[in-house]
């Protein structure tokens, strides 16, 4: 069950720590105090077995964390300290236009006592990192290992990464049967074979005496027949990419070992 209580103190002290940043910083609209809630249930799970701070649920959602009922708590949360609330004019009217502001500069102290350390610490590094960015601070949670995870509109599970990695790998373990096993190895074998051979031939080819290029008017007519069989230059398109369902599960997103 979500705790509205620990929701509350982190959206205010986001805001509050929000309100010792730079001019133009220190505003903080309704996505990014889900965000930061998100922070401190994500870097507390870390070291209670997965378990969140806030009790909230998280689900993927468009492109990152969300609960409704942390986004819910914004209003009364901020409301309770006295923070002004602005409307900015705009062709849409939607959260991502309401900004709200700290007036009270003496509500850090207060408030970070109530809260548990690693929560507080790792909220106000966010925050004084973050800010309002609100693209950098999408791009980074989209990023952490419960969204990488998880596919759109599932779940998100705050074990730690460690553990993550280890159940993902006994479960795919399991599903690889010995037949499989010795189809791997063999286009494993085939692969190293095929590699071997081209790596021995570049290697005997690059020993070769290469002759040196010619930039006549043989070389030239071929290039203008090139071009003439290229036709027309390439016509610029717009298209629409649709991204198959099993890429959400695949390890190219989860797996720590792999680039990204």
């Amino acid at each position: 069950m979500i705790d509205t209580n620990r929701v509350d103190k982190i959206i205010q002290y986001a805001l509050a720590v929000a309100s010792e940043q730079e001019f133009g910083e220190r505003e903080l609209g309704p996505i990014h105090f889900v965000k930061y809630v998100y922070v401190a249930d994500l870097e507390y799970a870390k070291s209670h077995d997965g378990q969140t701070y806030t009790g909230a649920t998280w689900i993927f959602y468009h492109f990152g964390p969300w609960c409704p009922a942390v986004h819910d708590r914004i209003d009364p949360a901020l409301k309770a300290i006295g923070a002004d609330k602005k409307y900015i004019s705009s062709i849409k009217c939607d959260d991502d236009f309401i900004r709200w502001h700290n007036k009270d500069k003496n509500l850090i102290d207060e408030i970070e006592s109530e809260l548990d350390f690693l929560v507080s610490i790792n909220v106000k590094s966010a925050v004084r990192k973050y800010a309002a960015d609100t693209y950098t601070l999408l791009h980074y949670v989209y990023k952490t290992h419960p969204m990488l995870n998880a596919a759109p509109n599932e779940k998100l599970v705050f074990l730690p990464v460690e553990r993550m990695v280890k159940k993902k790998a006994k479960v795919e373990a399991k599903e690889i049967t010995k037949r499989q096993q010795k189809q791997q190895k063999q286009r494993r074998d085939r692969l190293h074979s095929f590699v071997q051979k081209q790596l021995a031939k570049q290697k005997q080819q690059s020993v070769s005496k290469q002759p040196a290029p010619r930039y006549d008017e043989v070389f030239a007519a071929g290039h203008e027949m090139l071009d003439n069989i290229a036709g027309s230059s390439i016509v610029t398109e717009t298209l629409v990419c649709e991204i198959a369902d099993d890429v959400w599960k695949s390890k190219s997103r989860h797996d720590p070992d792999l680039p990204r």
